[in-house]
């Protein structure tokens, strides 16, 4: 059985290169999802107590931040179909990284 902190490494990862793979455009970063992904890794780290997944979320977090003039504007309307996919994505994510966050908590009991 693989540990669950290679199955939250190796999950989001996976999920990056096929949506690389499958888009035919350039992808354009945004650097809001990687401060969203930055502080939920702080939550996660801190709940698991793993000091790397905390330093891990922090640079995200803070590389989120200092980009933030290249965040999208409009985060809160979806009027694009590809966006839409983006908001299943994230919510996938979030789910995963609060299933592992339960399941160390649990493990530490």
């Amino acid at each position: 059985m693989m540990p669950w902190y290679l199955t939250a490494a190796i999950v989001p990862i996976a999920i990056v290169v096929f949506i690389w793979l499958t888009s035919r455009k350039k992808l354009r970063m945004d650097y809001y999802n990687v401060f969203v992904i930055g502080v939920m890794m702080i939550a996660l780290g801190l709940l698991s107590r793993n000091i790397l997944v905390v330093l891990l979320g922090a640079l995200c977090t803070s590389t989120g931040i200092v980009n933030r003039q290249k965040w999208r504007v409009p985060h809160q309307k979806n009027t694009n179909q590809g966006d839409s996919f983006w908001v299943i994505a994230k919510i996938l994510i979030i789910g995963i990284m609060l299933a592992l966050a339960v399941r160390a908590v649990l493990a530490m009991n």
